[in-house]
């Protein structure tokens, strides 16, 4: 399985590729929507972790334009907000919201059912 996270924080970037090594999952790890733009035109991943808040853009945003490009990687959402905050259509995108801070046990469950 190949993950791709996506976040600009290099901590959670790091923390979630070490969780991706434990669950038994190769990881790349964006720092932009730039950069994960250039890692999904080489393909190959399973699952997307996108954070909401994005220096560039929303991770919601460039959902959008993922799934408008024809990319149907699975997707979560990592936000500190409540669900209640985003709009009904956008949280559609994604399979489910992670609510920071983070329960490692729960990431590698998502890995391990989806892998």
């Amino acid at each position: 399985m190949r993950v791709l996270i996506v976040d600009d924080e290099a901590f959670i970037g790091d923390l979630f590729r070490d969780i991706c090594e434990m669950g038994g999952a190769g990881c790349d790890v964006a720092s932009s929507v730039r950069e994960a733009r250039e890692l999904l035109r080489g393909g190959g991943y399973d699952m997307i972790f996108v954070d909401y808040s994005l220096k560039e853009e929303d991770g919601i945003a460039f959902m959008k334009e993922v799934r408008e490009e024809g990319k149907g990687p699975e997707a979560y959402l990592m936000s500190g907000w409540p669900e209640s905050h985003f709009d009904p259509q956008d949280l559609a995108l994604f399979k489910k919201v992670l609510h920071k801070p983070f329960n490692v046990g729960d990431i590698l469950e998502i890995l391990k059912n989806n892998g």
